[in-house]
């Protein structure tokens, strides 16, 4: 039997924030935070489930990413910009390297940055965020999405 989704009210959703911001430190919430996020946003009137909150919080991301203004965009990429250019074969290993390393590792970018030389921790780190800002102003309909668009022309020569 499934029941269909209500939106959230409006004191829940300030509940759901409270527990994302008490226990979703994490980029990637496990199976026991969300659970605490339910917890959190449930009352003795009105229960939330794991499954609820999980789609009230893909939702909630979802419009987030929809509104970031492009300006605000531009502005982050222009400050992650790397003092050394980074080589196609560069930016596989990182990728490899985003792949291999567990994201709640606290040594993940010293990891990756190991398997670079000539780049620091705080290289590949920004390295990373760059092109995930390139994602979103792709998905934002921006043309000319920066170094991923130069990354894919580069490896089509």
């Amino acid at each position: 039997m499934s029941t269909e989704f209500r939106p959230f009210e409006e004191d829940e959703h300030a509940r759901f924030l409270e527990g994302l911001q008490k226990f979703g430190a994490k980029s990637r919430l496990s199976g026991r935070e969300w659970q605490q996020i339910a917890t959190t946003v449930s009352t003795p009137t009105s229960v939330r489930n794991v499954d609820e909150v999980k789609l009230h919080g893909y939702r909630y991301f979802a419009a987030l990413q929809a509104v970031v203004p492009q300006q605000v965009v531009e502005t982050v990429n222009e400050q992650l910009q790397a003092s050394t250019p980074w080589t196609l074969e560069e930016d596989l290993i990182l990728d490899n390297g985003v792949a291999a390393f567990d994201e709640a590792d606290p040594q993940r970018w010293a990891k990756i940055a190991s398997l670079l030389p000539g780049k620091s921790e705080p290289d590949v780190e920004k390295r990373y965020q760059k092109l995930m800002m390139d994602v979103v102003r792709i998905e934002l309909g921006e043309a000319g999405a920066g170094s991923a668009r130069e990354t894919w022309r580069r490896a089509s020569i």
